[in-house]
């Protein structure tokens, strides 16, 4: 409840890859038998994203710019917020493959998604 930020707002990491089917024996040495990966994009709407800044804010319609604080800088963050600049775009799962000439993954599905804001609609 401070008027001035104690600390500076750290950007959080996104899960990128999940890996299955490791031996205890060679857990994080060896090849998985299966393994999803996600992709992402900026959760901006405009076709220039490279930075998120007090004049480019509205184009990160869902993203609380308000509640990025920069140390001793005023904002009105009233507790520590959790949230990502980033959205979900793909996912894909891949199986190991030894059968061919040279062992790979191989993909076995895949999904892209895609986002739109709906307009606000007032209840009455």
């Amino acid at each position: 409840m401070a008027a001035t930020a104690t600390a500076a707002y750290t950007r959080g990491g996104y899960l990128t890859k999940i890996l299955y089917g490791q031996r205890s024996d060679t857990l994080f040495t060896g090849v998985t038998s299966d393994k999803v990966t996600f992709s992402y994009d900026e959760r901006c709407t405009a076709s220039d994203c490279t930075s998120l800044t007090d004049s480019t804010a509205d184009n990160w319609p869902d993203v609380p710019f308000d509640s990025i604080c920069q140390k001793d800088d005023a904002c009105d963050a009233k507790s520590p917020t959790f949230f990502t600049r980033k959205r979900l775009t793909g996912i894909t799962t891949y199986a190991w493959n030894a059968l061919t000439s040279v062992s790979a993954f191989t993909a076995v599905d895949s999904w892209t998604l895609t986002q739109q804001f709906e307009p606000l609609r007032v209840l009455q």
